[in-house]
């Protein structure tokens, strides 16, 4: 995008009003979304009037910010929003104040910065006009800063103004582009802007041109070639990209000025054929710096060599730049190699990444930069002549990587030749170079020093070698040549594959110095195939190919750690060498030889000295065993103030050692360090065979002094279920984080403080493990070694709030005072204090009447040793809602949610409210967040048994199984029901529940509604025998219930009802059906169930019995024609005369009346007669046989002691008759007829029977 500023000439549209002076519109045209940016207005000194600026809806106005950071502007700032314009109205006043006082020609425009916020994506315009005058107009684009990568940015400051150069020429509208918002903006360098080759060439040739920018893509094609120049001279790509076309294309830096700089920025560079895009003689290069910044080959066409400046100096400044190439031409040559001040720098090709052949050349790469080399085929790095390498700072990285597989001074990925050499990695730099098929760093450098300090590193590793010196650390035909590494600096050296050492020193005199905490690791992996070293290909961690190769550990901290995995460590032949170690210093050697009889040290004469070190180990890996040593007769090995672990042939070597000696001075000498030239414990060290023996080291596989202080690092969370106290002891192995302790190597001593201030303190020695032990297993655990238990005396267990703390360590002997133990620091005590967890749940309730519990039961209520504890139910293993606290007594009670079922088991648990044992290793199942819980059974856990949770099972109590048999009889031996029958009900009514199942039905009632054929005999009502109280007996004439009261009945128990009733005539022709049933009291209650105690008020559930069904006997009642009454009295008089006449005498007064009823189904004739069976005789005996008669219809007939038929009759219905009802004392009726003179002043009396037959008299 092109700024109007790249036009001097801004012209606009004037239509018919004089065009003002000096107005124009001003921004920044690159913001983030959602940022602040100002449009700067200017205006014309002497305008007067209003000025409005259409602002476009992807932006808002800030009005306070603006009217705030205006106060100087001699105008008014407001904001409408509705239409969303700005105007600025000049103060005419003070503006024409000012043209009065100051020459007009003087006056300063007005400038106001108009702040915005950018809201949304999107384009849009903004519009500035005066009044009577044309629109400036600027498109406005915001784009998402997340994007920004993606969009193409200009970032000139565009202005759009209105400045004709006279007030008569019309101005044309300019057009404008479209201004970006974005999240960076990058101004462009000045400079001669070309945009073609031949503008190109033109400017390189033209001497008074310094500076090029280039602003579009530029190719040669046929055009002149670059050619050769002798000024400096700067070209600025811009982004774009400059093809050189063919090989001739080269820019060529000439015989120009001593200290000339050719320098590339943003830019991308192509071209065909090998010469390089920039090159120089040897001669004239030497006057040439090139610099580079952001600049990269192209990735498709470019097949040049990049720089070629032999003994000049290429400086890639910053920024971030590749160059590729797919074939064998080096990209970068110079005497001079900088990469400086967070430079990027990255390339990929088959040949040299960087070359150099001039002595004295150096290589600088410092400033936080990051290299990142690859070739293929090649040296990487390649300086066959003495060569300075720097790398410094932090954040800056070499890494290299290659598949070469060369061998010689060129099979390596960095090569550095010539004497003298200098090689610094310092200040937190890092190299990191990774060699797929040979070596990765190779000196061939007599009296080469390579320094690695103040905590830098240098990482090399190489996968497999080439041949069998490709080493990945390579000190090739030149000795002399010494390591530095000092000041917390590292060296890691890896060899992943092949049979070459992982480092290989040539010649004499090479040296390894460590010192101030700097640490060396050496690693190689070998081919798989244990080696004995002493050739090219033995696996060694490291070979010496000549005498003296030496090791120099001092400062504390320092270290060299060298790991061979199938050869020796450190391998020197039949030569000489020494290993120094100061005061605490590390040195580990650790090999795996072929033979048995093979040392992991394979040297001739070796010196080893160790003055107080940190730690030293020395291994032979071997299966089954090896030497550690091979050495000869002159050897000698120094120790000053170290232990001594030695392991025996054939013992598992990280285990506990077979012998152990604490702080002790020894000189060993001769082969294999056979013999004890002197020692401060003879007694403890010699040659005996329970000490170091005869055979000196030849015994050992691993021979290790370890003078760190034991580290106590974990004392386990005690809880009140322990008789023990559990730690564990390591033991630092140099600077790493160490060893579990061997049995009786460190001992340890701990405080208990009881709750009560009671104080004691308990010492215990490590317990390792090895052939003889098998470590220490805490409560099951898997056994560990290193660990230490103290158990309480008195066979007493830890208590909850006891403080547990260690307070001192040491390793060496059980004495504490000894001189030669190590002490721990407080420091070093890093397991924390603890104080004792309660894991134990409270001892199991006590349940009160655990008998009486059943399935009536409302509450459960038991006693507890510990108060505050919460009691919590489950049934059938399933915990129910409620819940109960112990109470301070002791005594608690559960309110059950509802009836529990018989047989249900019920366990009760109590939890107290300890919480959770935090800290302490697998915590019982009883434990949880609330505190400890009784376990449903019983549990071990550590030292102690958690008794399980009691449990009942419910009793039932229930009468549910009860039983009602009813059974009847008649009056009558014919067995037969017929109206009037008797019959007697019999209910036997029991309690069934099993015998061992105590229970009681309480409050029975027996239950029978009647036929209303039936009519009861309530006085009748006995039960098992007797009769009944009336209040024992209801009967309801409208429902025909009747309910007697049996009382109770206990399990087993039952009891007979017996009562009366009599058939009537509604029972006729129908079998009369009958069922009881006894109803009693349930110990439940109604529901709905109301926790808590029994409720003596509450209704009670009630179980019920239904006897069997019995019909009345023989069948059908039968009807019956019968006398309902008959008189049982009748008096015709007290005060009747004796009379000559015949005197006829009715009724006066009779007692029940003389009714028949006849129920019979089928209604047919009967007859009633009379008859005297005493006749009336007076108190003297005077009888009077014909005086009594019966009348009826005016007919009379004598009653005498013959039957005579007085009535004959067929009833309609069931109702019953009254005969008398028709009597009267004249002529109807039973009449006393006395002839005269027949009767006595005296008292008569007779009988009469009434007989009622169902067939007529005559048949």
């Amino acid at each position: 995008m092109r700024g109007l500023n790249s036009d001097p000439t801004i012209k606009a549209t004037q239509e018919d009003q004089p065009t003002v002076k000096g107005l124009s519109l001003q921004t920044n045209p690159v913001q983030d979304l959602n940022t602040s940016f100002d449009i700067q207005l200017e205006l014309p000194a002497d305008l007067t009037t209003k000025v409005e600026l259409e602002v476009p809806p992807l932006v808002s106005f800030d009005e306070i910010k603006a009217i705030k950071q205006n106060e100087h502007v001699k105008a008014t700032i407001t904001y409408q929003q509705a239409t969303s314009t700005v105007t600025i109205q000049p103060n005419q006043e003070e503006q024409a104040v000012a043209t009065i006082d100051d020459d007009a020609s003087e006056i300063s425009n007005m400038v106001l910065k108009l702040p915005f916020i950018a809201k949304e994506i999107g384009e849009g315009t903004f519009n500035a006009k005066v009044a009577s005058q044309e629109t400036i107009t600027q498109e406005v684009s915001i784009v998402d800063p997340e994007q920004k990568d993606d969009a193409p940015v200009d970032s000139t400051l565009i202005t759009d103004s209105i400045e004709p150069k006279t007030t008569e020429k019309i101005l044309e509208d300019p057009a404008f582009e479209t201004m970006k918002i974005n999240a960076l903006a990058v101004e462009p360098r000045a400079g001669t802007n070309v945009s073609t080759w031949t503008e190109f060439i033109s400017a390189l040739g033209n001497a008074a041109v310094s500076s090029i920018n280039v602003t579009a893509d530029l190719t040669r094609g046929t055009g002149t070639a670059a050619g050769t120049y002798t000024r400096s001279i700067t070209i600025n790509g811009n982004g774009h990209t400059i093809d050189f076309g063919a090989n001739n294309g080269s820019i060529t830096l000439g015989a120009g000025p001593v200290g000339s700089v050719l320098e590339l920025n943003d830019l991308t560079v192509k071209k065909a054929g090998a010469a390089a895009i920039v090159t120089a003689t040897a001669a004239n290069s030497s006057r040439w710096e090139v610099v580079v910044r952001n600049v990269n080959g192209a990735e498709t066409g470019n097949v040049s060599s990049f720089i070629n400046v032999p003994n000049g100096t290429i400086t890639v400044d910053g920024g971030n730049s590749t160059y590729n190439l797919s074939n064998a031409n080096t990209v970068f040559t110079a005497m001079n190699f900088n990469v400086i001040n967070g430079a990027k720098l990255n390339s990929s090709v088959n040949g040299n990444n960087y070359y150099s052949s001039v002595a004295g050349s150096k290589v600088t790469i410092n400033g936080g930069s990051v290299i990142n080399f690859y070739s293929e085929a090649d040296v990487a790095m390649q300086m066959t002549a003495r060569t300075d390498f720097e790398v410094s700072d932090p954040g800056t990285l070499l890494s290299v990587e290659g598949n070469s597989n060369a061998t010689g001074d060129g099979g390596a990925l960095i090569s550095i030749v010539g004497a003298g050499t200098e090689i610094n990695v310092k200040n937190q730099a890092e190299i990191k170079i990774h060699s797929k098929r040979t070596v990765a760093m190779l000196m061939n450098s007599s009296g080469g020093v390579f320094n690695v300090s103040g905590g830098s590193k240098l990482n090399l590793q190489s996968d497999n070698n080439a041949n069998n010196f490709g080493a990945t650390l390579r000190f090739r035909i030149s000795g002399n040549m010494t390591f530095n590494v000092s000041e917390n600096s590292e060296i890691n050296i890896t060899k992943t594959g092949g049979a070459a050492p992982a480092v290989r020193m040539y010649g004499t005199d090479n040296k390894f110095i460590v010192n101030s905490g700097g640490k060396v690791a050496i690693r190689n992996y070998g081919n798989g195939t244990p080696n004995n070293g002493g050739v090219d290909a033995g696996n060694q961690g490291i070979y010496y190919t000549d005498n003296r190769g030496d090791f120099e550990l001092t400062g504390k901290g320092s270290e060299v750690k060298v790991l061979a995995d199938n050869g020796p460590a450190i391998d020197m032949g039949t030569r000489t060498g020494s290993i120094t170690a100061g005061e605490g210093t590390v040195f580990v050697a650790q090999g795996n030889t072929r033979a048995a009889t093979s040392g992991i040290f394979n040297t001739g004469v070796s010196t080893i000295s160790v003055d107080k070190p940190l730690f030293y180990d020395f291994r032979n890996d071997r299966t089954g065993g090896g030497y550690v040593f091979d050495v000869r007769a002159n050897s000698t090995f120094t120790s000053t103030q170290s232990d001594l672990s030695v392991w025996n042939i054939g013992d598992n070597l990280d285990g506990d050692p077979a012998k152990n000696w604490s702080l002790f001075d020894y000189v060993l000498s001769g082969a294999n360090f056979v013999t004890i030239n002197s020692t401060n414990v003879p007694t403890e060290f010699n040659t005996s065979a329970n000490s170091y023996g005869s055979k000196g080291a030849s015994s050992y596989s691993r021979m290790s002094g370890n003078n760190a202080a034991p580290i106590v690092d974990e004392l386990r969370m005690p809880t009140n279920a322990d008789k023990s106290i559990f730690g564990h002891v390591k033991v630092p192995i140099g600077t790493t984080d160490g060893r579990d302790s061997w049995t009786d190597e460190s001992y340890v001593v701990v405080q208990v403080t009881k709750p009560n201030g009671t104080v004691s303190e308990f010492t215990a020695p490590t317990i390792g493990m090895n052939n003889n032990s098998p470590g220490l297993s805490i409560y099951g655990e898997k056994p560990r070694a290193g660990m230490f238990k103290i158990t309480l005396p008195n066979n007493q267990f830890v208590e909850t709030g006891d403080q547990v703390k260690v307070i001192k360590a040491w390793r060496g002997v059980s004495d504490p005072n000894s001189n030669r133990n190590h002490s721990s620091l407080p420091e070093d005590l890093i397991a924390p204090d603890r104080i004792s967890k309660d894991v134990t749940p409270p001892t199991p309730t006590k349940i009160n009447d655990e008998a009486t519990i059943n399935n009536a039961t409302k509450q459960i209520s038991g006693h507890s040793a510990e108060p505050n504890s919460l009691v919590s139910i489950t049934v059938n293993e399933t915990e129910i809602t409620g819940s109960a606290i112990v109470a301070s007594n002791g005594s608690w009670t559960f309110d059950l949610p509802r009836y529990l079922e018989k047989n249900d088991v019920v366990q009760i648990f109590l939890q107290d409210q300890a919480g959770s044992a935090i800290g302490v290793d697998n915590p019982p199942v009883t434990n949880n967040t609330v505190g400890n819980k009784n376990p449903k059974t019983t549990l071990a856990y550590h030292d102690a048994i958690f008794e399980a949770a009691p449990k009942v099972t419910i009793q039932d109590v229930l009468p549910d199984t009860n039983k009602v048999v009813k059974s009847v009889s008649v009056n009558n031996s014919n067995n037969t029901t017929q109206v009037g029958s008797i019959l007697t009900y019999t209910l036997d009514i029991s309690n069934n529940k099993a015998a061992a199942i105590d229970t009681k039905w309480k409050d029975i009632y027996a239950v029978d509604t009647l036929d209303v054929g039936l009519d009861v005999d309530l006085s009748s009502v006995k039960v098992n025998g007797s009769n009944l109280p009336a209040d024992k007996v209801q009967f309801n004439e409208t429902t025909r219930e009747l309910k007697i009261n049996v009382n109770d009945l206990n399990t087993q128990e039952s009891v007979r009802v017996t009562f009366d009733t009599k058939v009537n005539a509604k029972g006729i022709n129908k079998t009369i059906l009958n069922t009881a049933t006894a109803v009693g009291k349930s110990p439940r209650e109604v529901e709905p169930f109301k926790p808590g105690a029994n409720d003596p008020t509450a209704t009670m559930q009630t179980y019920q019995a239904v006897s069997n069904t019995i019909p009345n006997p023989g069948g059908s009642v039968f009807g019956v024609l019968e006398f309902v009454s008959a008189p049982s009295s009748i008096s015709f008089g007290e005060d009747l005369k004796v009379s000559a006449k015949n005197q006829i005498y009715g009724i006066e007064t009779m007692k029940d009346n003389l009714t028949v009823q006849d129920s019979r189904a089928i209604k047919s004739s009967w007859t009633m007669t009379a008859k005297m069976v005493s006749i009336l005789t007076s108190t003297s005996g005077h009888e009077l046989p014909n005086a009594v008669r019966y009348s009826s219809n005016g007919d009379s007939t004598i009653i005498n002691q013959t039957a005579t038929t007085i009535m004959e009759h067929t009833n309609k219905n069931e109702d019953p008759l009254t005969i008398n009802d028709t009597w009267n004392k004249e002529n109807e009726g039973l009449i006393l007829k006395i002839d005269g003179g027949k009767a006595k002043a005296e008292s008569y009396s007779g009988t009469i029977q009434w007989t009622l037959q169902d067939t007529p008299p005559n048949k």
